[in-house]
């Protein structure tokens, strides 16, 4: 995958230093979402006994606060000699979980659930694979026209964030 966000960056003229900023600024997003508590609903704490004490994980442990252009500058690239993709403007390598439960009219009344959304439209497309990171952009605008809606129409877009190479383009073609 980090092959593929060097070749958007290279395609599409996403710059080491555009990639950097576009870090910086989503870690300071992040940790003034945690620090303002937007995260509490969102992480299941997790209790993990180690001998005698008791560990909790609570948070997002990936949030970088102390985030900086100058530090971020000083890392080497990871995927090509040359290249513009670095620890610092991609993802943690890290684990998670999640679950959806997606069920029928029915099952909400019999169950007596209270839906939090409502799928309207899906959608897939296919992309060349040395540039995958761009098919949400293809894939979300089909969606987007079967449910005969705009991207002005949406409150928020989540999207995998696992490079800012593709992060950026991602959100200039939305």
């Amino acid at each position: 995958m980090g092959i593929t966000a060097e070749n958007i960056a290279k395609k599409f003229n996403i710059s080491r230093e555009m990639q950097d900023e576009y870090a910086v600024k989503s870690h300071q997003k992040a940790n003034k979402a945690r620090t303002e508590g937007y995260f509490k609903e969102e992480i299941l704490p997790v209790e993990i006994k180690v001998k005698k004490d008791i560990l909790m994980f609570d948070q997002d442990e990936g949030i970088r606060p102390n985030a900086s252009l100058d530090a971020l500058a000083q890392l080497q690239p990871v995927f090509e000699k040359e290249g513009t993709v670095t620890a610092g403007n991609s993802s943690s390598i890290n684990d998670s979980a999640a679950c959806v439960m997606v069920v029928s009219e029915e099952a909400l009344t019999k169950y007596n659930l209270q839906p939090l959304v409502r799928i309207v439209s899906y959608a897939s497309a296919g992309v060349d694979p040395n540039i995958m990171g761009t098919a949400p952009v293809p894939a979300s605008l089909k969606a987007l026209e079967k449910a005969g809606w705009k991207v002005k129409d949406l409150d928020v877009i989540e999207a995998n964030e696992a490079f800012a190479a593709q992060t950026i383009y991602v959100n200039e073609h939305m």
